[in-house]
């Protein structure tokens, strides 16, 4: 249910003559796509589970898919991506979040205690070095990110909307209406979207996206009161 994972790498690549695209993951994949779908259990919600049984569950879609290139995507399957690598197999390292910078100061890594960060950072950094070496190509979320590696195969995809998907809207800068997608947390800029908005007179700030809860989205309802509006998870007609 990723979107820069399934619109902008799975069905873009599963468009090209020759290619076959298979994703493996949880959920259900939409209707009458062409990419193939190997279906995984949902994964555990404990850290502990979710890093210790992932990469056994991709070691055993591995040998079921045998592909030809190999796309590795979340951090906890780091270790099997420089393994595959090592054995000599085409992987490309997804390098969607900058794992050092979340390690060493806990943004975007809440669950990692303190006393913690300094060996978790050290552990993240020797995999991604390993994998920065070992990887036919790495693909960053963005141009920061991208910079943090040397492979000579580095490029950026970015996670920028389908535009001809809000072709129908007709965006009026008078109504003073915004729209914040996404996670309302620091890692994802919500507090700058909300001082923003609170700096326009009479503008009001519309969020969809996961249930928002903590502490940020309390400040949020304190700064803005009633200018503050959550829509719930929406689909991209009701986006537009």
């Amino acid at each position: 249910n990723d979107v820069r994972v399934f619109e902008r790498e799975c069905r873009s690549l599963s468009t090209l003559p020759g290619i076959s695209v298979v994703l493996a993951g949880p959920g259900l994949m939409p209707p009458g796509t062409s990419v193939h779908h190997y279906g995984l259990k949902n994964r555990p919600v404990g850290r502990f589970q979710r890093f210790s049984s992932a990469p056994l569950r991709a070691m055993h879609a591995l040998r079921i898919i045998d592909p030809d290139i190999i796309h590795f995507h979340d951090p906890e399957l780091l270790p099997v991506a420089v393994m595959q690598a090592k054995l000599g197999k085409v992987v490309i390292w997804d390098a969607h979040e900058d794992y050092s910078h979340q390690f060493e100061t806990g943004v975007g890594k809440p669950w990692v205690p303190s006393t913690l960060r300094v060996p978790a950072k050290s552990f993240a950094d020797g995999l991604l070095r390993a994998i920065d070496k070992n990887a036919a190509a790495v693909v960053a979320a963005t141009p920061v990110i991208a910079s943090r590696y040397k492979n000579r195969r580095t490029v950026v995809v970015g996670n920028e909307a389908r535009l001809d998907d809000f072709l129908a809207c007709e965006p009026s800068f008078s109504a003073r209406r915004v729209l914040s997608t996404g996670q309302t947390s620091d890692a994802h800029c919500f507090r700058q979207s909300v001082e923003a908005v609170a700096a326009l007179d009479g503008a009001s700030l519309s969020v969809a996206g996961p249930e928002p809860v903590g502490g940020v989205w309390n400040w949020a309802q304190h700064v803005l009161g009633d200018r503050l509006i959550y829509l719930g998870w929406l689909d991209r007609k009701g986006m537009a």
